[in-house]
């Protein structure tokens, strides 16, 4: 059986195909499971976790928010770099209900020698990097606009996700997600519909409005042993003039 799932946020469709073990190939009966190596099931769970971050980024962060840097001025530990964040989040969140507004935020660890974060912020009243810098009183902070466009959260997905990878033990203990987010994000919209044919076609669908991410293409095998497919549809920009194919 051929199932399609699709994420879709302000900017992007993410479009998932791929095959169950009821799938039959005509005159071969049912289709065999593939090989799952180590290697094949890292690269899924990579890209899995790269996508649901993208679109999570897409979905709540627009033009004109943060996307700001906190480093320390003395080597931390993992554990005391987690206590400073957690402050630090409570004391913007209090910045925030002060201005009448909530603060919406991701944010990442990094760091083998020199432990530093990276975090989104949602923009929701005029905000100077002086007023955070207030708030953090342990090293320097970087500030920068967040664009908002799509290739803003794919290439801030991919950084933030390679930028983390790593095996230190202590930092696994301390920090045991890829990345941290406020509850009240919204999720993105998700749905999964059965297709009809069980093989793979050679087109792709593109809907008005939108073009295709030709990078975003991968093809491989799902944690199952069985085929999948994902690509990016990208959301044509009506104040440009260019249209993409």
């Amino acid at each position: 059986m051929r199932k399609r799932k699709t994420i879709t946020t302000r900017n992007m469709k993410f479009t998932w195909d791929y095959l169950t073990g009821r799938s039959y190939v005509k005159g071969k009966g049912r289709r065999k499971k593939e090989n799952v190596t180590p290697e094949s099931i890292k690269k899924y769970n990579a890209k899995r976790a790269e996508i649901k971050l993208c679109a999570l980024i897409d979905t709540n962060f627009t033009s004109m928010d943060w996307y700001l840097t906190f480093t320390f001025e003395d080597k931390v530990t993992f554990a005391e770099a987690k206590h400073h964040m957690q402050n630090m989040i409570k004391r913007m969140q209090r910045l925030y209900k002060k201005n009448g507004a909530n603060l919406k935020y991701i944010y990442v660890v990094e760091g083998v020698n020199r432990v530093h974060f990276h975090m989104l912020i949602n923009n929701a009243f005029p905000i100077t990097t002086e007023i955070i810098e207030n708030l953090w009183s342990h090293g320097y902070v970087d500030m920068r606009v967040y664009h908002g466009k799509a290739e803003d959260a794919t290439a801030l997905a991919s950084y933030l996700l390679k930028e983390t990878k790593t095996e230190n033990p202590e930092k696994l203990e301390v920090f045991k997600r890829r990345w941290y987010a406020s509850t009240n994000l919204e999720k993105p919209k998700e749905s999964t519909k059965t297709l009809i044919s069980n093989r793979w076609r050679d087109d792709i669908h593109v809907p008005d409005g939108y073009y295709l991410d030709k990078d975003s293409l991968v093809e491989g095998v799902n944690l199952e042993g069985y085929p999948y497919r994902f690509y990016r549809l990208i959301k044509l920009d009506p104040r440009r003039n260019r249209w993409k194919t």
